[in-house]
């Protein structure tokens, strides 16, 4: 693993690694719809991530958006919304960022998604 950029067109993209689980998947479609451009959305493992004081995005535990504070040769300062902040090495992340005018879609509708048609 190093400090990989992954630029996210369509869901596909996202499927290319392994190391996501289908929740991992769709926090990061999840958290690349709702990012602001100033913003990083990262993947780590649950080891380091079962470290961290930061919120994870969505149902994942493995993933995480925020600001970058401060950037080392490697490392990222995340700050999050409500000011926690920790340190994210890039050694261990995967960072996606969303393609310039991607419309990302998951493959299939969530519970939430059918409202009260139940």
């Amino acid at each position: 693993m190093s400090d990989e950029i992954v630029t996210v067109g369509s869901y596909s993209d996202v499927l290319g690694h392994d190391d996501l689980s289908s929740k991992d998947e769709l926090a990061v479609v999840d958290a690349l719809n709702s990012a602001t451009g100033q913003e990083l959305v990262v993947w780590i493992p649950g080891w380091l991530a079962s470290e961290k004081s930061l919120e994870a995005a969505g149902s994942s535990e493995q993933v995480f958006v925020g600001t970058v504070e401060r950037e080392t040769e490697k490392a990222w300062q995340l700050v999050q919304d409500d000011r926690t902040d920790d340190w994210i090495p890039k050694s261990q992340g995967v960072v996606f960022e969303r393609a310039p005018d991607a419309t990302l879609t998951t493959p299939q509708n969530r519970l939430d998604e059918w409202g009260e048609a139940a």
